[in-house]
């Protein structure tokens, strides 16, 4: 009797020092945490990262247009199409990325007003100043391009 005691002793013992341990491990998963403003604002880089991906991958396009031209100058017409085609692509990835960031900051939940109208004017602000990189880019290779014959 006295040994059965003894084991449910162990057991409470041990079960109350695990429920100790994951207490503590929440509390320190708590404090070591991002906060929301963090949060918020890893929302607003990835999407700043994001932007500049699609930038890049549409320099590198037009890059490739340019060189093709080059190569053939008959291929004039076609080339601006394609940058019509190239710059319309990549706003609408630019302004997807944008949606889905919006998304992201209004589901983070407590974000103070102040916070969330920041990073959703700062997302703006990057969305506006992306699609203003994109125009300068295709107008500059629309210069460089021959007048069609």
């Amino acid at each position: 009797m006295k040994r059965l005691s003894v084991a449910r002793r162990q057991w409470l013992l041990g079960a109350v020092a695990g429920l100790i341990a994951v207490a503590a491990g929440y509390a320190t998963w708590r404090m070591l945490g991002p906060t929301t403003p963090a949060l918020s604002e890893r929302v607003v880089r990835q999407f700043v990262d994001a932007a500049a991906r699609e930038v890049r991958r549409y320099r590198r396009s037009l890059d490739e247009i340019r060189s093709a031209v080059e190569r053939d100058a008959t291929a004039v017409a076609a080339a601006r199409a394609a940058i019509e085609a190239q710059t319309s692509a990549a706003i609408e990835a630019v302004e997807a990325h944008a949606a889905r960031a919006r998304q992201r900051i209004q589901a983070i939940e407590p974000l103070s007003w102040r916070t969330r109208r920041n990073r959703l004017d700062r997302i703006g602000r990057g969305l506006r100043a992306t699609k203003e990189v994109l125009a300068t880019e295709a107008e500059a290779v629309r210069v460089v391009l021959p007048a069609t014959p």
